[in-house]
């Protein structure tokens, strides 16, 4: 089974020059994702398989348009072990940034409510 990605985010930023707007506008159609995009946000969603990691490349190629932005993209990655890992995406300077999580789980318990 392959892993199942979904992507969910919002980012703000200073206002785009109307050049880059446009660009920006345009990768994103290229993209053919869930992108709601104004002149100083962008909201995004995604969710499924993603074996070419296309979202990756449009959120760098936007990054490189952006330049600065507040916010953060997660992603949830569901591979076959049943643990999801994490991917937080951040965009600084011209650039795309991530952060690597899982969760970590501690020994199973006693059972914590007993019937009486």
């Amino acid at each position: 089974m392959a892993e199942l990605y979904e992507y969910s985010g919002y980012l703000t930023f200073t206002p785009l020059p109307d050049a880059k707007f446009q660009q920006a506008r345009s990768l994103t159609a290229q993209a053919s994702l869930d992108v709601d995009m104004g002149e100083r946000w962008l909201e995004f969603e995604y969710s499924g398989r993603d074996a070419n990691r296309q979202v990756l490349t449009l959120l760098r190629n936007l990054a490189l348009l952006i330049g600065q932005a507040e916010g953060e993209i997660v992603c949830e990655i569901a591979n076959e072990d049943g643990d999801p890992m994490f991917e937080f995406y951040t965009i600084k300077q011209c650039g795309l940034y991530v952060q690597k999580g899982h969760i970590v789980r501690e020994q199973s318990k006693q059972q914590v409510l007993q019937s009486g």
